[in-house]
């Protein structure tokens, strides 16, 4: 399957209180996604993504180009679990002040220049109604040390 997005969007954040914190900007992106699923829960994927967005001159005038490649993998078996994982290279070139609230909201807590960000999930049912969910993800980028983050899960169904 080929399957291609296009998005624009319009975000403001306004603070009377501190004006250096107000942003309002708008992006555009385009994203086609090319992936192959058989009968037996298999789905292995490829995308790629690319976005721009400018925030109004009177507000900074900040400028971002990202550009997104990667690769996702997920198998499922009815009535066990699923296993996902993807793996994301990300371009970013940012022109602005990198230590902004604008800077956080557009970057997603990455930075300028090369970030790769890789996840992994585990969920299915352990016994019973008894569901487990263990994740893990990483991210890293070329101004701070490799992030890794665990997460475990689990709930009663009743």
């Amino acid at each position: 399957n080929l399957v291609t997005a296009f998005e624009t969007q319009t975000k403001q954040n306004t603070n009377q209180f501190f004006t250096n914190r107000n942003y309002n900007y708008t992006t555009q992106s385009i994203f086609p996604e090319l992936f192959y699923i058989n009968k037996k829960g298999f789905r292995l994927g490829l995308f790629f993504k690319y976005l721009e967005a400018a925030n109004q001159k009177d507000l900074g005038g900040e400028l971002v180009f990202i550009q997104e490649v990667g690769a996702e993998f997920r198998y499922f078996v009815v009535n066990k679990g699923n296993i996902d994982a993807k793996v994301t290279s990300h371009n970013i070139n940012y022109k602005g002040n990198a230590n902004s609230p604008l800077a956080f909201d557009l970057l997603n807590g990455l930075s300028n220049g090369q970030n790769v960000t890789w996840n992994v999930t585990f969920g299915g049912k352990a016994a019973g109604n008894i569901q487990i969910n263990i994740s893990y993800e990483g991210r890293k980028t070329q101004v701070y040390k490799t992030v890794h983050i665990g997460r475990a899960e689990a709930r009663y169904i009743f």
